[in-house]
């Protein structure tokens, strides 16, 4: 006798979805990725095809520079410009505030530390001191396809712990091969129950994603 096992049935996590197209995205998956329909995905980073700049905002009256790590972001970093500001001004030193492309901090960092979270660098001390006010700008620059989406990892901390998507169907890419897919990626509900979760994930590491993707607008029910 010969036992067939159905898979995990495609769009079987979707409750309702917004009119037309708007719910659904078209986006790569990344390299090396085993995926289910329903499985939680981030959206992160690849090495190739990112471009990080930077320079001082004219009008700064402290003369250091701010130097780029190698790499200059992590996999968590966002398309378009990060602000460092400076918000304590001290002899020889100060304090900066990083925010994001949104707007949002992300964190701080004193002269001459290095910061390394979505975007890196260290800002050293020039001849003349910083003020408050004084302002760095990291551009994040993508390609085409410099996005991709990877499983979900909620014991990670390089942006792949972020929840934003689910993925319609299954779907495998080999080493360095990447391929378009079909995601729910906003405005739509979803049946919790339904969510194809990795294995071992804990109650609490389900309702983080299930914010998480809340924020995109996939709602949970």
């Amino acid at each position: 006798m010969t036992i067939l096992t159905a898979g995990r049935v495609a769009a079987a996590f979707v409750l309702s979805e917004a009119f037309g197209m708007r719910s659904r995205a078209a986006e790569f998956l990344g390299a090396s990725q085993d995926i289910q329909p329903g499985q939680p995905l981030a959206r992160v980073l690849e090495v190739a095809g990112v471009q990080v700049t930077s320079a001082a905002v004219a009008g700064n009256t402290g003369n250091g520079v701010l130097t780029l790590a190698n790499p200059a972001y992590s996999r968590a970093a966002k398309p378009g410009a990060y602000k460092a500001i400076c918000i304590a001004a001290a002899a020889n030193g100060g304090r900066f505030r990083i925010d994001d492309p949104a707007g949002v901090e992300i964190g701080q960092v004193n002269v001459g530390a290095a910061f390394n979270k979505a975007v890196k660098f260290t800002i050293a001390d020039g001849a003349a001191d910083f003020v408050i006010g004084d302002t760095f700008e990291i551009v994040v620059d993508l390609d085409a396809g410099g996005e991709t989406v990877v499983a979900w990892d909620p014991t990670a901390n390089d942006g792949t712990e972020i929840a934003a998507c689910l993925p319609f169907y299954a779907e495998k890419t080999g080493v360095g091969e990447r391929k378009a897919i079909a995601t729910m990626a906003r405005d739509a509900e979803i049946i919790s129950g339904n969510i194809a979760w990795p294995e071992g994930a804990t109650a609490e590491q389900k309702e983080t994603a299930l914010q998480q993707m809340a924020l995109h607008g996939l709602i949970s029910r």
